[in-house]
């Protein structure tokens, strides 16, 4: 999750922060082997790196022997969890008590117990206590304890060799016995708790992601950090999403229709967290303002009739939050479909309270989502933009480029995450290579990706920005989501279907090139189907940032389409062809040529005194107005960029309508709207590759 997302309160977060690493006041318990030691397997071979060493005790007075181990992974509450190390052959971590916990009650005999990471069978054990090893109170201020595997412990499983013994430690052969889980029964109510389970210290235990911490908070690289993944009980290791863990629904069985939000949690809930779902009208420019519409407990639904709880059936629950546009409750904050400008923004706040004192002590919000519906004039012609992104499908790092091939941090099995059935792009959001897409061919069980080579970035597919795979993308952290489709964007079941195109409602797409038009109409089947060779279109990849006309037939009224999905929070890279693109907003807000960068150096255009030689921007006339004389007549209002001199009067650079005698400067207003399109025209012979637009709002 990228850091500009979230806010620390800087004591409170330094206190989780040390309660993980061991600085804090409390009782410290610095455990650990000697270094140097020969430590080895059952069959002698030299432990590496993927043993690891708990601290913990056994809960319900449970003594474990060598008669009852297939029990101790059940009785297990591990604290403390660390990996061996092969450089000085030992282990050692630090764990701090700070609180009374009934898990670990005061005088519990504590074990140091290590094991390998393998499931299912030969499994290698070493567990050892010593007499003095039990659990401290807090005791604030007091000396440390040191407990090491030395002298004569009492050993439970494995071997402690003597000064003429080879090793030192010598695991034992166990078989089936079950290795322990390293997460403490009582894990989901703490998170401290989820991040020594899942083995996260120094930085990588932080809740939030912080500037100038790499890994600091989000240790994968997806866009969860350590707290949304630990509130939406997902995986902190793996960046691929099976059902996503935040989203808005439109329910169309309510009249009038109404919006639904849902997010996952741990089964039962958790105790140290709450949830916030807040709402916009439109994206704040500075980051702030947002309006909690209502706040969701840890557990349960706080009584609330409009917050329903269902079992996922897998340890997850899915907690429903009903009409959240319902004016009762929400006021002028969010607008629902029936309003005469439906549109809304909504995130989901996750807070951590991990003391239970006044306060929070660290806090994240997912992605913005939101919804805007558009009224097309039935009759007529009009255009439209649909700048919402799908929810991702993976998200993380690139460790490795070995030409149109990268390596995903933490090689996840990707084999059955893409399909010939479905269309991915990945799209880099933050890195050297922001904004960037590459259309995905492949993944593998090796976390490898396969990307599609491109030779000409203004025509598709595939639908690239860069020629090249570049070496220098490692680092940078990307979101892969699936294209969408004619028919998954457009549904044919809201629109009307004939055998005759030209009685059906119909979606033209601008192309370019030799035959520029592509025009699609909804046939007596409900299928979608190209109007120049009768061929399925339904599957026809959208791009992003394509730019649709869309021409209802029926008259005498108005058809509204519901726009919604993830705002894009990474500038994007938006090719232009030369001569005319139909182009599209990548953001749901209303934006001026200086929001598009069309002012800037880092895109580049032409400007002259005389229109035809400068570039220019053409907006459909008819877009939000009834008369078919806009349609047949093909009025476009034009902008174009003023660069010049003219005797007398101060040098010209900036955009102008072109009607306008005085050449007033337009470049601040908000002349894209955000759900329609426009022409660019480009007078450079060349395509513009390089062309970005920048991020016009405050994630």
């Amino acid at each position: 999750m990228p850091p500009h997302r979230h806010s620390l309160r800087q004591a409170a977060i330094l206190l989780v922060a040390a309660f993980l690493c061991g600085v804090v006041d409390g009782r410290q318990i610095n455990w650990r082997s000697p270094t140097g030691r020969v430590n080895t397997t059952s069959d002698g071979t030299p432990l590496d790196t993927s043993f690891v060493f708990e601290l913990g005790s056994f809960a319900d007075g449970f003594e474990p022997t060598a008669l009852n181990r297939s029990e101790w992974a059940a009785h297990w509450v591990v604290v403390g969890r660390t990996a061996y190390r092969t450089s000085d052959q030992a282990f050692s971590d630090t764990h701090v008590v700070t609180t009374f916990d009934p898990e670990t009650p005061v005088g519990r005999d504590v074990y140091i117990w290590g094991h390998n990471t393998l499931e299912g069978g030969n499994n290698e054990w070493f567990m050892a206590r010593k007499s003095d090893w039990n659990w401290p109170s807090p005791a604030p201020l007091s000396l440390p304890l040191t407990w090491v595997i030395s002298g004569t412990p009492e050993v439970v499983a494995g071997t402690l060799g003597g000064s003429e013994d080879a090793f030192f430690i010598k695991m034992e052969d166990v078989g089936n016995a079950p290795n322990p889980k390293g997460v403490p029964s009582n894990a989901k109510d703490s998170y401290a708790r989820w991040a020594i389970g899942n083995s996260f210290t120094g930085d990588a235990a932080l809740p939030e992601s912080e500037e100038g911490k790499a890994d600091g908070g989000n240790p994968d690289g997806d866009i969860y950090d350590n707290l949304l993944e630990y509130a939406f009980c997902q995986d902190p290791s793996d960046g691929r999403v099976d059902a996503p863990p935040f989203r808005v629904e439109v329910n169309s069985s309510t009249d009038p229709i109404t919006f639904e939000a849902h997010f996952l949690r741990p089964e039962g809930g958790l105790t140290d967290v709450t949830y916030a779902l807040q709402a916009r009208t439109t994206l704040p420019q500075d980051g702030d303002n947002w309006t909690t519409l209502m706040t969701v407990p840890g557990q349960g639904n706080g009584g609330d009739a409009g917050i329903v709880i269902t079992s996922q059936g897998d340890g997850r629950e899915r907690v429903s939050l009903l009409d959240i546009t319902d004016s009762a409750s929400v006021g002028d904050v969010l607008l629902g479909f029936e309003d005469a400008v439906p549109q809304g923004f909504v995130r989901l706040v996750v807070e951590l309270d991990h003391d239970g004192e006044l306060g929070t002590d660290a806090t994240s919000a997912t992605m913005v989502q939101g919804w805007k519906a558009t009224d097309f004039t039935q009759g007529q012609c009009e255009t439209y933009a649909y700048p919402w992104l799908q929810h991702e499908t993976l998200s993380g790092s690139v460790e490795a480029v070995n030409g149109v091939t990268i390596v995903v941090a933490g090689l996840p099995d990707l084999s059955a995450t893409f399909s010939l059935s479905s269309a991915h792009y990945l799209e880099v959001v933050a890195g050297d290579h922001e904004g960037h897409r590459f259309d995905i061919v492949s993944g593998d069980a090796g976390g490898l990706l396969t990307l599609a080579p491109d030779g000409d970035l203004c025509a598709g597919p595939p639908f690239n920005t860069s020629l090249t795979v570049p070496a220098t993308l490692v680092g940078d952290r990307f979101i892969v989501r699936q294209h969408q489709t004619v028919s998954g964007l457009f549904a044919p079941s809201r629109f009307t279907a004939e055998v005759d195109p030209v009685d059906a409602d119909r979606l033209l797409i601008y192309h370019g090139g030799t035959t520029p038009w592509k025009s699609l109409y909804v046939d007596e089947s409900s299928e979608w189907r190209d109007e120049a060779t009768a061929g399925a279109a339904g599957n026809d990849i959208l791009p992003p940032t394509q730019g649709f006309f869309i021409h209802p037939q029926a008259t005498g009224g108005t058809t509204r389409i519901l726009g919604m999905g993830i705002v894009r929070e990474n500038a994007t890279v938006c090719p232009l062809q030369s001569g005319y693109t139909l182009l599209s907003g990548a953001y749901p807000m209303a934006t001026s040529f200086v929001d598009r960068g069309l002012d800037d150096l880092a895109n580049p255009v032409t400007g002259s005194l005389d229109p035809a030689h400068a570039d220019q921007v053409h907006f459909w006339a008819a877009d939000g107005h009834l008369g078919v004389d806009y349609q047949n007549r093909q009025i476009f209002t034009c902008f174009f960029r003023v660069e010049g001199t003219i005797p007398g009067l101060p040098a010209f650079a900036s955009w102008s309508d072109a009607n306008d005698v005085n050449l007033t400067p337009a470049d601040d207003q908000a002349v894209f709207p955000s759900d329609r399109c426009a022409f660019y025209f480009r007078v450079d012979p060349t395509c513009l590759d390089t062309h970005t637009l920048p991020v016009p709002w405050s994630p």
